[in-house]
């Protein structure tokens, strides 16, 4: 389960975070409050791709970061390779960054690695 998501210069999105409580969780608004961007950052978080139209304006990088939680994190982990998953850690955070520069880094937990190297982590932090 997604518990936590974190973005920071995000297209419209300044700095958020976002606690999800276990059941249903809804996320409305106005138009042009933000939602497709969550949308989007999930996206990354699953291993979507960002174009850096995507850092907010005036902005050097954006940031999304994600906590999931539960049983089946021990099994993603697994599927990509983590060590955590012989522990059977049910807490995983993982991210991407990327800057202007292009300069692209993917992350699961505390291990970071350049995107060649690197299986899609279950979560994203673009920067």
């Amino acid at each position: 389960m997604l518990a936590d998501l974190r973005i920071r210069s995000l297209a419209v999105i300044e700095d958020l975070e976002i606690a999800f409580e276990p059941g249903f969780n809804v996320i409305t608004g106005e138009t042009g409050a933000g939602k497709t961007m969550l949308m989007r950052a999930i996206a990354l978080v699953l291993g979507g791709r960002a174009g850096l139209e995507l850092v907010r304006d005036g902005e050097r990088d954006a940031e999304i970061e994600a906590l999931f939680v539960g049983p089946a994190v021990a099994a993603a982990a697994a599927s990509l390779g983590d060590e955590r998953s012989l522990a059977g850690e049910e807490r995983s955070p993982a991210g991407e960054e990327r800057s202007p520069a292009g300069d692209e880094r993917v992350s699961a937990g505390d291990d970071a690695r350049p995107p060649a190297t690197s299986a899609r982590p279950p979560a994203t932090s673009a920067r």
